[in-house]
């Protein structure tokens, strides 16, 4: 899937205006660092080998190299200035939270975890893409109503509930993605 660039996220920009510095962390088993595979795993042993390896890569491991690495870039500022300041969402917002948790004094301030921009960010958007594409009211309209009175399963298991079906809608903020979600061809019937 990957990630954009850092500077192509629209709040570091924001950052970097207020005078912050912006260090974007490849978090163990991600990006950059030593990522976790079914072949990796395989490499470790058994199932006790495997389990003792993945502890490696749990939230409070990840809190720790975040210390140590704020330690080493801090080592030589004042010690009013060696606190810093900490942001993350999803699986980053939880290891934020494990972080102020085990190293509050390392934090200039509480994490700010809320998606408060989101929601407004996500309701402009929808509001483009329909005012675009009206059909497709009536179409998401017409799958919502099938996904409440018919079980729809999944290729992987399970059922598709309504919840999950709106997930896909953070797709159509990309490029092109709306046509690949819902081609052209595709009339809007779901019998």
């Amino acid at each position: 899937m990957g990630c954009k660039a850092p500077q192509n996220y629209g709040w570091t920009e924001r950052a970097l205006k207020k005078g912050y510095q912006v260090l974007f962390l490849d978090q163990r088993g991600t990006g950059l660092s030593s990522t976790v595979t079914a072949q990796t795993l395989a490499k470790q042993g058994g199932p006790e080998e495997q389990a003792e390896y993945l502890r490696h890569f749990r939230a409070d491991s990840i809190v720790k190299d975040c210390e140590a690495i704020r330690k080493v870039l801090t080592a030589d500022y004042p010690d009013e200035k060696k606190k810093w300041s900490i942001i993350g969402q999803s699986f980053g917002g939880f290891c934020c939270m494990n972080y102020l948790s085990a190293h509050p004094e390392g934090l200039q301030e509480d994490p700010v975890l809320t998606a408060s921009g989101t929601s407004a960010k996500v309701a402009e958007r929808n509001r483009a893409y329909y005012k675009k594409y009206t059909e497709d009211i009536q179409r998401v309209k017409n799958i919502v109503h099938y996904l409440q009175t018919e079980d729809v399963e999944l290729p992987s298991g399970g059922t598709l509930p309504i919840t999950r079906f709106r997930q896909l809608g953070i797709h159509f903020g990309f490029h092109g993605m709306s046509k690949s979600l819902i081609p052209d061809h595709w009339d809007g019937n779901v019998d």
